[in-house]
């Protein structure tokens, strides 16, 4: 069974925004993080007004002013990561709509993986889970590299299909251990 596709800057977008702000327990912290020391930062200036001695009150405005701007960085680094990938990204990602094909070797129990890099080998024993997602699914790795497959604009193959056989593989290799 094989898939074709070509890879995009908006795959790369839709999947690097879909980490970033899903990574388990990093959730809160990157969705809160930024905007909660931006309000820390406002707060030591803001009460800090009244302290008369202005050693100990530039002090506190150092650091609030600090906290502040480290939570509007920490709150814009998702944006300037993709800037600064779509910067340089053909290196980071290779040409634009390059090329991708995995197919499925139930003989040698591995996935082959052709890029314009390319070609890889990914063992089945090495697969951590599948994710599905609306547009896409992904596969995980045990050394937590992910495979972003898209649903839509395949040029051959079926997602679906493609996705249902590899966790029957799984789920066969699973119960034979």
């Amino acid at each position: 069974m094989r898939i074709e596709y070509r890879r995009t800057f908006s795959q790369f977008v839709d999947n690097y925004l879909s980490k970033y702000y899903s990574t388990g327990t990093n959730t809160f912290y990157h969705l809160a993080g930024g905007p909660s020391l931006i309000l820390v930062g406002i707060l030591t200036v803001n009460y800090t007004r009244g302290i008369s001695i202005p050693f100990f009150r530039g002090l506190f405005w150092l650091a609030g002013f600090s906290a502040a701007a480290y939570g509007i960085l920490y709150t814009l680094l998702p944006l300037i990561n993709i800037f600064l990938v779509w910067l340089r990204r053909e290196d980071f990602l290779g040409p634009e709509g390059a090329l991708i094909s995995l197919e499925l070797d139930t003989k040698k129990q591995i996935i082959k993986i052709t890029d314009p890099e390319g070609n890889m080998e990914l063992a089945f024993s090495e697969i951590l889970r599948i994710q599905h997602r609306s547009d896409s699914a992904w596969i995980v790795t045990k050394s937590d590299q992910v495979i972003s497959i898209p649903r839509e604009n395949l040029l051959s193959g079926d997602l679906d299909a493609f996705i249902s056989a590899l966790e029957k593989i799984l789920e066969e290799n699973e119960q034979k251990f």
